[in-house]
């Protein structure tokens, strides 16, 4: 029964705080025509990787992004330098490719990394709109999700709506 009486005010204050945090975040920033590609870890892979960054460093608006797993790593650049990155990696062991995709970034305060819960709150109104995430990138005061192009103008207005909600 104390359980009972105690959660409305735990769900209250986590609600305040997450408003007060949804308020502060900045622009949604979106980048189209990008593939992404999916490589087993290897010793050579790093080396390769840094003759893409060259590329990418030569061109000033090209998206390029490399998430390192403990198995495998993911590459989402630019399609336009996309099959550049395949003959680099051509040696490497390919896992997965996808084409067609695009990004949706959203500038967080800093003091997002201290409320529990605010990647699930942006990433449930993703989930409720049926999109499919490709993948999910974030440093510390931004959070961007990749998604199908056919899926952006839906997963924009999905992440907009957290936008109304701190006006509202």
């Amino acid at each position: 029964m104390a359980l009972n009486r105690f959660t409305p005010q735990v769900d209250l204050q986590t609600s305040i705080r997450m408003r007060k945090i949804i308020g502060k975040i900045g622009d949604i920033i979106v980048r189209s025509n990008l593939s992404a590609v999916c490589f087993r870890n290897s010793s050579t892979l790093f080396e390769k990787q840094r003759e893409i960054i060259h590329i990418a460093i030569a061109q000033n608006e090209l998206f390029y992004t490399f998430v390192q797993g403990v198995f495998e790593s993911t590459m989402v650049v630019s399609s336009i330098i996309a099959e550049e990155c395949k003959t680099i990696m051509k040696e490497e062991t390919l896992i997965n490719q996808s084409h067609n995709l695009s990004s949706i970034t959203l500038k967080l305060p800093e003091e997002n990394i201290n409320e529990p819960g605010i990647y699930y709150f942006i990433l449930r109104n993703i989930a409720w709109e049926g999109i499919n995430i490709m993948e999910v990138i974030s440093t510390s005061n931004e959070f961007t999700i990749v998604v199908e192009h056919h899926h952006v103008d839906k997963a924009f207005r999905a992440l907009n709506a957290i936008i109304k909600i701190r006006e509202g």
